[in-house]
Parts: structure tokens; C-alpha cells; sequence
């Protein structure tokens, strides 16, 4: 079986889980990952950060924006190109951001300041599903491999230091193996309602 046909197999299984969980399990995993990310050393050294709008089969990370903003850091959404497929962060000065949604329902920041990836101190990354190695499978665009691609290999040649990549998902979300291809990129560690799990075993 080709890796494109094992991984959009493994996106329908997934799936089915999430679609499993209530609503009021998946606002109490995100209570829960929110509390777990605020606490953690990446959020509390962190000056800049991106999050991101949560999708119905993601979780919301309203809570860790609000108290990241609250405790002064610059926090950012992704803004998507569609046409050049380039993903760029945006500084936001509340969580009730100007937005709207373009494709595929994504909430979009509408105004703010473009961030350069190299002012990037942690990328909160979502994913479709995440081993223990911390391989990602993504909904398919590849616009987080290619943003987390030039952020961990270009930004630390440029400004001597790494951003970290953290990924988050219900904990039905981690699996056994990813399939990773040359484009794909791992995260450092992922976090769920049960707890932090690093990656590269």
C-alpha cells in the first residue's frame, strides 16, 4: 500500500474515535491540555507563540491563549496563503481577534502583525494523529511541514537558536506508527489530557 493510501487510512480511524467522544469530553481534554501547556516550561519561557483556531475535531485552546496573553507573551494564529500554500503567523492583541473563515471552515485572523518566523519561540501544532517518535500525519495540505520545516532548520542557522514544536490531540489521537516521507516533520513532544509524552523515542 502506497504512504498516501496508509495515511488517509489511518485519518478515517482516527476520526471515528474523535467522532466517539461528547462534546463535553472534548471541552474537558482541552480544559485539561490548556492547564498542562500553561504550566510547561516551553509556555512559561516562551516571549512569542503560535496556537491555533481549533476545528470541531480539535482541541480549543481559548484558555492557553488568554492566559499566555494575560501574562504579556505575543501570541499569534496561523494565516493561510491557499494559492501559494504558505502558512504565515499573525500577532493577535485578544483572543476575540478580528477573523473569518475562508476554506475548509478555518478561522483566519483578518488584521495584525505578520510575525518572521525567527521571533517564533513555540509552535503549538495540531495533527490528524501523533506517534511516540513524534511523527505527525496532518489533514493532507502540508502547510505545518513546510512552516515547521523552515522554522527548525533555517531559524536556528540564522539566529543560533531553535524554536521548539509542540504537538497537541486527544489522547485517542496517539498511535502506534505514523508513516513518515522525506516532507514530514516531527514534533518535539506531544501533549494530550493525559499527560506530556516527547518525542524521538
Amino acid at each position: 500500500m502506497e504512504p498516501s493510501d496508509l495515511k488517509d487510512e489511518l485519518r478515517r480511524e482516527v476520526r471515528g474515535a474523535i467522532g466517539l467522544m461528547t462534546g463535553e469530553a472534548k471541552g474537558a481534554a482541552s480544559d485539561q491540555i490548556c492547564g498542562l501547556l500553561t504550566a510547561s516550561a516551553w509556555v512559561r519561557e516562551a516571549g512569542c507563540l503560535m496556537v491555533f483556531e481549533a476545528l470541531g475535531d480539535e482541541p480549543d485552546l481559548t484558555a492557553l491563549a488568554s492566559a499566555a496573553l494575560s501574562g504579556g507573551k505575543t501570541v499569534c494564529y496561523p494565516r493561510i496563503d491557499w494559492e501559494r500554500r504558505v502558512l504565515s503567523p499573525i500577532a493577535v492583541e485578544t483572543h476575540a481577534y478580528p477573523r473569518a473563515a475562508f476554506r475548509h471552515g478555518v478561522q483566519e485572523p483578518t488584521e495584525g502583525r505578520e510575525v518572521a518566523p525567527e521571533e517564533l519561540d513555540l509552535v503549538i501544532v495540531p495533527g490528524v494523529a501523533f506517534d511516540a517518535r513524534g511523527a505527525r500525519l496532518g489533514r493532507g495540505g502540508g502547510y505545518y511541514d513546510r512552516f515547521l520545516g523552515e522554522l527548525l532548520e533555517k531559524v536556528e542557522i540564522r539566529v543560533g537558536r531553535r524554536a521548539h514544536a509542540v504537538g497537541v490531540c486527544f489522547d485517542c489521537q496517539r498511535v502506534e506508527r505514523v508513516v513518515m516521507e522525506a516532507h514530514d516533520v516531527c514534533v518535539d513532544a506531544v501533549v494530550t489530557e493525559k499527560g506530556v509524552f516527547h518525542g524521538l523515542e
